[in-house]
């Protein structure tokens, strides 16, 4: 809005009349040009090391079956012996892996951040409602928390865990 309008008001047409008493006063008739974008700040990435039954095996690509389509293949580190199902996959993704990626960590934070007292019937509640771990209606501490005490899990992790008793 330029300075024009802020005093005289903006009549929604074109009025040269008051243009050209700003004009006459040395008032700015044009809009300011937009400020430039923020730069944002610098992160330093957060790496979590891997479980150390996990570190030593061989690298498989997996294609989950309920995997989003955005992630074409999910690749992490796993033993072959290891068979994940779509029950598996539904059953992890309970404990905190909310972008399904295989592993537990600050990524699945930060979707929760960005979904964060989201409920059941908002507008964003169609993308949100994976965040909703405990299946309350809302994405809250509860859910957080779970999320925050599975960190560094993986899915071939928790399956051989789960296997062995």
């Amino acid at each position: 809005m330029s300075e024009c309008e802020k005093r005289f008001g903006d009549w929604r047409t074109l009025n040269p009349v008051r243009d050209t008493i700003c004009t006459g006063l040395g008032i700015s008739t044009t809009s300011p040009p937009p400020p430039p974008p923020a730069i944002p700040a610098y992160r330093p990435p957060t790496m979590l090391a891997p479980p150390a039954e996990v570190t030593a095996r061989q690298v498989v690509a997996v294609r989950p079956e309920e995997a989003p389509a955005v992630t074409p293949e999910i690749i992490v580190k796993a033993p072959a012996e290891v068979t994940i199902t779509a029950d598996d996959w539904r059953e992890f993704r309970k404990l905190g892996d909310v972008n399904m990626d295989g592993v537990i960590d600050a990524s699945d934070i930060e979707e929760m951040q960005r979904c964060w007292l989201q409920r059941v019937g908002t507008e964003l509640w169609s993308v949100c409602a994976r965040c909703d771990l405990n299946g309350d209606g809302i994405v809250n501490i509860k859910d957080v928390t779970v999320c925050q005490l599975n960190q560094g899990l993986t899915i071939y992790a928790w399956k051989a865990k789960k296997l062995k008793g």
